[in-house]
Order: structure tokens, then C-alpha cells, then sequence
């Protein structure tokens, strides 16, 4: 298992249309940096997420910050601040289900490096996501967009407490 990260969110406005949050990550360094399981460092981040949706399609948008927590991986080339964005499409198959195609992007963590790999990051992902009470789960499937920008390929799942609807 790697490195864990709790999230909050202050809803900023909400209609039946639309909705826009602030949100605060912190990502706590539990995965074994040394086996690529984690990256050492605690991160904060600071980011606003925007939904809108129409019948049976929505799409978000979130874009925002990342304050980079030290690692002793290549800690002189990393940086104390990247950027980060992303759009997804997301498809309602019934109350319960969906599933979501998204982009994903964010500046390097990195500098001084010709390492393409350690540079600015693109990303597009295919997933699932099933709601059951406050609980949602969601599996994807990643892949680079620019290559060698991300893991050619990757895996991914997920679960988030919503909490109690007002």
C-alpha cells in the first residue's frame, strides 16, 4: 500500500445544475519511498473543483496547487510548488453508477532534470464509479498522454466518504 490522502471540501455554491467547491488535500507519506510505494513527503494541497450537469451528463473541472512535502529521493531537484488541472466526462447509467473519462495534467515536480519522465505531466483515464449510501468507489484505467510523461499504463482504485446529505 502506498502513501494515504485525506480530503475535505467547503461547498462554495450549489443549485441543481452546478455546484463549486474548495477543497484541502493532505497526502501522508505511508508508502516505502525506497520501493516507489510512496514519496517520503507530506503533501498539502489547495485546489477548487467545479461541476455542472445536464440530465444524465456532468463535467467537472478542478485546478489548484500543491505545496511538495521533502523526500530524500532527488531532494535538491524537487520543487516546492506544482500546478495541477483536470476536465472530466462524466455519463449517469443510472442513480448509482457512471462512468468517467478524464484528463489529467500538472507542472513538474522537478527542476534541473532532463528526464522527461520528471516533467510536466499528461494524463487520460477511463473509469467506473458506483454510489451506495455516503460511500463511493471508483477503478480506472490511466494512460500518458504525452509518453513518458506518466507510467505508460496504469491502475487505479479508489473509495470516498461523502458523509451526511443536508
Amino acid at each position: 500500500i502506498g502513501d494515504v490522502r485525506v480530503q475535505a471540501g467547503w461547498q462554495l455554491l450549489q443549485n441543481q445544475d452546478q455546484q463549486h467547491a474548495l477543497q484541502v488535500s493532505l497526502k501522508l507519506p505511508m508508502g516505502n519511498e525506497n520501493l516507489g510505494l510512496g514519496s517520503g513527503g507530506t503533501d498539502v494541497a489547495v485546489f477548487l473543483t467545479h461541476e455542472w450537469q445536464q440530465q444524465r451528463w456532468s463535467w467537472q473541472w478542478q485546478w489548484g496547487a500543491v505545496l511538495l512535502g521533502q523526500s530524500s529521493v532527488w531532494k535538491k531537484q524537487l520543487r516546492q510548488v506544482a500546478g495541477f488541472t483536470s476536465v472530466a466526462l462524466e455519463r449517469h447509467l443510472d442513480d448509482r453508477s457512471s462512468v468517467v473519462v478524464q484528463y489529467d495534467a500538472h507542472t513538474a515536480y522537478y527542476k534541473d532534470t532532463e528526464q522527461v519522465a520528471l516533467g510536466d505531466g499528461h494524463m487520460l483515464s477511463l473509469g467506473y464509479v458506483r454510489r451506495v449510501a455516503a460511500w463511493q468507489w471508483h477503478v480506472a484505467i490511466v494512460e500518458d498522454v504525452l509518453v513518458h510523461t506518466a507510467p505508460d499504463i496504469g491502475f487505479q482504485w479508489g473509495m470516498l466518504y461523502r458523509g451526511k446529505s443536508k
